[in-house]
């Protein structure tokens, strides 16, 4: 369903909704060109969008598990990476439901730091996690969020970021949940007690460089509950 308002020298779109990738969408927006150069307002939410079909053009037959709800808006001057730096500005949060990293995984750079060599053994990766949810700012050709949240049965990690649109920059604090870390310290012939309650860590860890490949580099390592 749309509607659409057009009087010679601006659209406007105050209701654009539809289905798709099982999911909803639910949009607004105005693209004016009354000035030199014209200005664009974007706001909307999309529901319970299924990224695996959207990023695979996978028939509907074979939906997974991955779903995601954002809104937010976006407004700026002109299209294009170097108008966008320039004018490009928007807020909003984003939810992911039972997602997974595709061009890295944890398990290899926390394996190269003690105690938790034995990740290799414990579990065969990291990527898949049950959530991610967090809150984002884009202004000045940088996006930025302070309160990144991804949650999986085997860790919890609290994040922050500050990017350039095309480059990433997060710095992360990772937690074990006690049941995982038993059984990776319980590996370096340790002891710890199974119902020691609350998570063990922090474990801070900084990724950067390309947002296609990213490095993950453990910076310091510190245990506790």
């Amino acid at each position: 369903m749309a509607e659409i308002h057009y009087d010679g020298r601006v659209w406007e779109v105050p209701v654009l909704q539809f289905e798709g990738y099982g999911g909803k969408a639910d949009l607004k927006g105005k693209w004016s060109f009354k000035d030199k150069e014209p200005e664009y307002r974007l706001e909307g939410e999309f529901r319970g969008v299924d990224l695996g079909l959207f990023l695979n053009r996978q028939d509907t037959a074979k939906k997974s598990s991955t779903e995601a709800q954002s809104q937010g808006l976006h407004r700026g001057n002109r299209l294009g990476s170097e108008a966008w730096h320039k004018s490009l500005k928007g807020q909003g949060e984003w939810t992911l439901t039972s997602g997974k990293f595709l061009t890295f995984d944890l398990k290899e750079a926390l394996s190269t730091i003690e105690p938790f060599q034995n990740l290799r053994n414990v579990t065969s990766n990291l990527k898949d996690f049950d959530s991610m949810n967090f809150q984002w700012k884009i202004s000045e050709g940088k996006a930025a969020t302070d309160n990144m949240l991804v949650k999986s049965k085997d860790y919890i990690t609290s994040a922050r970021e500050h990017s350039v649109l095309t480059d990433l920059r997060i710095s992360a604090q990772m937690y074990f949940l006690h049941r995982a870390c038993g059984k990776i310290i319980a590996g370096n012939g340790q002891t710890i007690q199974e119902e020691s309650p609350g998570p063990s860590g922090p474990i801070p860890i900084l990724l950067s460089g390309s947002l296609l490949a990213p490095e993950v580099n453990p910076t310091r390592l510190k245990l506790g509950h």
